[in-house]
Order: C-alpha cells, then sequence, then structure tokens
C-alpha cells in the first residue's frame, strides 16, 4: 500500500516528539468507481517542528496503543501559514483504515499521534432533528467538537458501574470519501459501559420511542440502546442489544437476573448486523396501569423499514418500570457508533368527535 515503509524504532523518551492527527480528507481519483484506488490526504500539526526531521504515516485495521512495525515515510512536508502539514497517500482501497502520524528526529521516533478513522464510502445521511412535530428530543452531535464528552451525557464506568467515566464515550468524525459525519462513538472493550441522556431532576420521561441508528467494526461486539434508564440512581433499564453470543438484536430488560419477569411474544427482532454497516433502530416504551410494554424493530440503512414491530416484551410486575431516560450500551471487543438520536412522543389515538352516532351531545347551558 504504501510507499518508503520502513520498521519503527519508538523510543519511550520521545514523547515530546507527539504529533497531533487534525483530519482526513477523502480525495476520488479521476474516473474512479467507488470499488477502485482513492487517495487520502492527511493534515496534523507538531509543537516543535524544527526538531523533527521527517514524519511517517501509520494505517491499521484499527487503533493501536504502540506504534505498528511498518510506516510510509512522508518526509518532512512543508507547513502551511498555521503550521499545518499535510501528505497525500495514493492508490488507497475502500477499506476501512486507521491512520497515525509520528515524528522523527535526533535518530529517534516519537509514538504515534491520535487515531483518525477512514472509513469506506458511503451514502450521506441528513439529520432527523426537526423533522418531526412529536419530537421531544434529538441530537445529531454534528455541533459538538471531537474528541470530548458529550455535554450532557452521563459516561459510566465497566460492569455496570454508577462512577462517571467521561473517557468512555467521545464524539467522533468519522470520515469516508463523501462525508464527514460526527457521531458518539467508544472504542473501550470494557463490560457493561454506558453512556445516558441526563435528564433534569423534575422531568421524568415516560410513553416515547426512541430512534437512531448504530454500527459496529466486531463481530464480538456487544451494543445497544437503553429506555426508562434509571441512571445515575439504580441499575436498571430496558433495552435493544446484540452480543457476540445473541447475535441478532434483541430485547431484554437490566438487571439481567430480572428478565424472567418479562413476558415477550418475540424477543428477538432477527436481525443479525454486519460490521462496518449502518443499521436503524425504533425502540418505543410506554405503560398502562398493569404493565410496561417496549416493542423493537432494527432494518440495514438503505433498506425499507419494516411494517411491523419485530419485538415485544411486557413487564407485568409491580417493580416494573414507568419513566427514565435514554442511553447507550457498549461491550467487548471492536469500535461502536451512534448517530442521529430521537425521542418521540407517542402518537395517541385521534379524540372521537362529539356529535356522533352513539356518542353523547354536548349540551350548553
Amino acid at each position: 500500500m504504501f510507499s518508503g515503509a520502513y520498521p519503527c524504532r519508538e523510543s519511550s523518551s520521545s514523547r515530546w516528539l507527539l504529533p497531533h492527527l487534525l483530519l482526513l480528507v477523502g480525495i476520488g481519483l479521476a474516473a474512479a468507481s467507488l470499488a477502485e484506488a482513492r487517495s487520502e490526504t492527511l493534515r496534523w500539526e507538531h509543537p516543535d517542528p524544527a526538531d523533527v526531521s521527517a514524519f511517517c504515516i501509520y494505517a491499521l485495521e484499527a487503533p493501536s496503543s504502540r506504534v505498528p512495525g511498518f510506516c510510509s515515510n512522508v518526509g518532512l512536508p512543508a507547513a502551511d501559514p498555521d503550521g499545518i502539514f499535510n501528505a497525500t497517500l495514493e492508490d488507497l482501497d475502500d477499506a476501512q483504515v486507521w491512520f497515525c502520524v509520528s515524528a522523527i528526529g535526533g535518530g529517534e521516533e516519537s509514538v504515534c499521534s491520535n487515531w483518525r478513522e477512514r472509513q469506506p464510502p458511503q451514502q450521506d445521511t441528513a439529520s432527523p432533528c426537526g423533522s418531526h412535530d412529536r419530537e421531544r428530543w434529538c441530537s445529531d452531535f454534528d455541533d459538538l467538537t471531537p474528541g470530548e464528552p458529550a455535554p450532557g451525557w452521563l459516561n459510566t464506568g465497566a460492569r455496570s458501574s454508577m462512577f462517571i467515566d467521561d473517557s468512555l464515550f467521545l464524539v467522533h468524525d468519522l470520515v469516508s470519501d463523501q462525508l464527514s459525519e460526527r457521531l458518539l462513538s467508544t472504542i473501550s472493550t470494557a463490560s457493561n459501559i454506558h453512556s445516558h441522556y441526563a435528564l433534569s431532576l423534575d422531568s421524568e420521561w415516560s410513553d416515547y420511542e426512541l430512534r437512531g441508528r448504530m454500527r459496529m467494526t466486531d463481530s464480538e461486539t456487544g451494543i445497544g440502546v437503553t429506555v426508562y434508564s434509571q441512571y445515575n440512581r439504580e441499575d436498571a433499564y430496558y433495552r435493544l442489544r446484540r452480543t457476540a453470543g445473541q447475535p441478532a438484536f434483541h430485547l431484554s430488560m437490566h438487571p439481567n437476573n430480572e428478565s424472567d419477569r418479562l413476558e415477550c411474544s418475540a424477543p428477538s427482532t432477527g436481525v443479525e448486523p454486519e460490521v462496518d454497516q449502518w443499521y436503524e433502530f425504533r425502540l418505543e416504551v410506554a405503560n398502562d396501569e398493569a404493565q410496561t410494554t417496549f416493542r423493537g424493530m432494527v432494518w440495514r440503512a438503505g433498506q425499507p423499514e419494516p411494517d411491523q414491530w419485530q419485538a415485544e416484551c411486557t413487564d407485568p410486575t409491580a417493580e416494573r418500570l414507568v419513566n427514565g431516560t435514554v442511553g447507550l450500551w457498549s461491550d467487548a471487543a471492536g469500535v461502536k457508533y451512534w448517530d442521529d438520536l430521537q425521542v418521540l412522543d407517542l402518537e395517541l389515538p385521534a379524540p372521537i368527535p362529539l356529535g356522533q352516532p352513539g356518542q353523547p351531545q354536548l349540551v350548553l347551558p
């Protein structure tokens, strides 16, 4: 893939040389189809460019905490007036690639920079925010800062911890040949980590539908969304998820040892996601005097939405959840992405007009 590649000689004492990778800019070659060659331009900055003799670009299928074995030596490109370096890699294929940059100087090579992801080409998706008259809340993350936690979201630690860890879920730029989209993601492989939208103390959400889309990079991934979540007061919620052991998206509740109280006509959607593909979802939850019902559907982005709910469960117990916030659930390997999250009020039946046959008449005094 690269020319001028040579083995890395990382030095633990050379962290002061660490560059910062700013952006990937995909460039399609003239007359190239999506299955043919393309180029990628990387832009980065460095705090002490006078100490650098060359830069190296690495490409991997997934981020690594160590500099990998071979790089593409791009020399020392001229920086622009803002101190930004750039280099273009030619003849890349359409595979998903993670890039980082290291600096060489004084006979040493720095550790790798932050990682940036280049996704395969995909069609752009319009933001759903403001698109529905029943919208209660929406976030497409487009106006947020990459590499930072999403404001208003509460990230909590492994094994369903109640302790906050803002490093786990971060805003991310997913850049491809055709678009750059901003979303929420995690690269953590820790078990049972969460991010929940933090409601105000006087706000209680009930009877709503959560919509959005999610994506994973590994078949061992656990990924999902939650409704009626009690975080950060109690470790309890209903959810739509998939795991390596149960690869189709399915409904469940948490804590897991209480799932036997659910009555499910169809707990699984039957949809087993493929890696590196977006999947849209709808998850509805509502309660009446006797039970709480939640139902879901999942379909691959770009395909028709199912014409009926694929999975449905009820919780008829006295301990059932009756309100709560929305959130994200992650487990095990791979990178996970969520985007275009939208909460809609449920559509209530239309009122029966007064004066219909068999209905009481309104009599004014």
